[in-house]
């Protein structure tokens, strides 16, 4: 019979060094910022410290202004059935203003329910 020897799956280390090699870039993550002039950034850490309550508070207080600027009338309404949407969704909407103008057109249509707008 032949017994074979399998080298170890795990880095070796020579005198305490590790083989593997660190990049600035790797341990420096750039976070997403959404900026709205004259509010405070908003980062997904920033919503993360926060409680769900708070979150959702936060993300509607950076919405209300953009959707107010599409359609005043309705900004506090359209603003509420947003953020029945999930967070995630909702910071790319802040992100991306085709994304937001899309969905806010979707829920201005008097037709459109709140769980239309989840699909």
């Amino acid at each position: 019979q032949t017994v074979s020897v399998r080298a170890p799956s795990s880095p070796t280390f020579s005198r305490g060094i590790s083989q593997y090699k660190y990049s600035s870039a790797v341990r420096n993550v750039i976070e997403p910022v959404v900026h709205i002039h004259g509010q405070e950034p908003l980062t997904a850490s920033m919503l993360a410290a926060a409680s769900p309550q708070e979150q959702k508070q936060m993300l509607g207080e950076h919405l209300y202004p953009l959707i107010h600027a599409m359609h005043p009338s309705l900004a506090g309404k359209i603003t509420g059935m947003l953020l029945e949407i999930d967070n995630s969704e909702l910071l790319l909407m802040l992100e991306s203003s085709e994304s937001l103008h899309s969905k806010v057109l979707e829920s201005s249509n008097p037709t459109v329910t709140t769980t239309d707008l989840a699909i």
